[in-house]
């Protein structure tokens, strides 16, 4: 399936980080606008000051916030669809209780407790319940 460029630059952490950092800006526009006018008693010298920046700050809140949240749903979904991938792969044939069918060797301790369970479990059904 083609992706476009957006799920790809949403999957990089850098995007994320973008996003903090136009918080952070934020934060300090809003910090100048408030150093801007707390001296000021003149409501016509403010309301400019206000309206510029906190406009801005507001837009850097809401861009930065949209991103944060962008990549960090992206990435886990990316996560989950390369989890869902590894599971498909992961899926294979069953093998005897030796392991012997793909050259795999379990070690005998293994083996010899998977047959004591095999046994125990033989004995249960063979032997008639008590009811």
């Amino acid at each position: 399936m083609k992706r476009g460029w957006l799920p790809e630059l949403a999957r990089d952490r850098r995007v994320e980080a973008v996003g903090v950092a136009l918080i952070a800006f934020g934060c300090l526009v809003t910090a100048l606008v408030w150093t801007g006018i707390r001296d000021s008693n003149n409501v016509s010298y403010q309301l400019p000051i206000i309206a510029s920046g906190g406009l801005l700050a507001v837009g850097c809140f809401i861009v930065g916030g949209l991103l944060v949240v962008g990549g960090l749903v992206m990435t886990r979904f990316a996560r989950l669809e390369n989890a869902r991938a590894a599971r498909r792969i992961m899926v294979a044939p069953a093998t005897p209780p030796d392991g012997s069918e793909h050259g795999l060797q379990l070690p005998e301790e293994s083996v010899e407790r998977r047959e004591k369970v095999k046994a125990r479990r033989e004995g249960a059904a063979a032997t008639p319940s008590e009811g």
